[in-house]
């Protein structure tokens, strides 16, 4: 019969963990299998890669309406795979995160400041995500929610005082409003 001879491959950010199907009767030395064609077959070579892992599976923020940047987190990434974690954080349009690119070795970590605008939004919760994505990790894409509850602006305030011998506050000269 016919013989066919496989060798996986991995790409730079993965390796190779083995073979699994119908792998009776082939021949396997590490990533190169012999496999005769005595009949219809499924193999299939498996790879490990980076794996994402974030802190945390949600943030919430409180944010009056009018805020441009209203609230800050933090959100940490971190590759618990093997190979390096090249990865791209995608937050929902009121959501930001800095830096929005990264790359991590495995085992190491980042930090990413995130924040939300409550500019243009109406009082009410809103649900979101980010979503931290490498097309080469195991589990991709990372997702944490991100609450944010917008709340009616302050009303404004002020204190007027009137009088003959009104006392500034911080001095030591009478002053007086007519």
């Amino acid at each position: 019969g016919t013989v066919f001879d496989f060798t996986a491959t991995a790409r730079p950010e993965q390796q190779f963990l083995g073979w699994t199907g119908d792998t009776n009767g082939c021949a396997v030395a590490g990533d190169h299998i012999v496999v005769p064609m005595d009949g219809a077959r499924s193999i299939r070579a498996v790879f490990t890669g980076p794996a994402i892992e974030l802190t945390g599976d949600n943030l919430t923020f409180t944010a009056p309406v009018y805020g441009e940047v209203a609230a800050e987190g933090n959100l940490q990434v971190r590759n618990t795979g093997v190979g390096t974690l090249n990865y791209t954080v995608v937050p929902d349009v009121w959501v930001s995160a800095d830096p929005p690119t990264g790359s991590l070795a495995p085992g190491a970590e980042a930090q990413h400041a995130v924040r939300v605008s409550a500019r243009g939004l109406t009082e009410r919760t809103y649900r979101g995500r980010i979503q931290v994505g490498d097309p080469y990790a195991t589990n991709t894409p990372g997702v944490v929610q991100v609450t944010l509850v917008t709340t009616s602006p302050p009303a404004p305030s002020a204190a007027i005082a009137w009088g003959r011998d009104v006392s500034m506050v911080g001095t030591q000269s009478r002053q007086s409003c007519v």
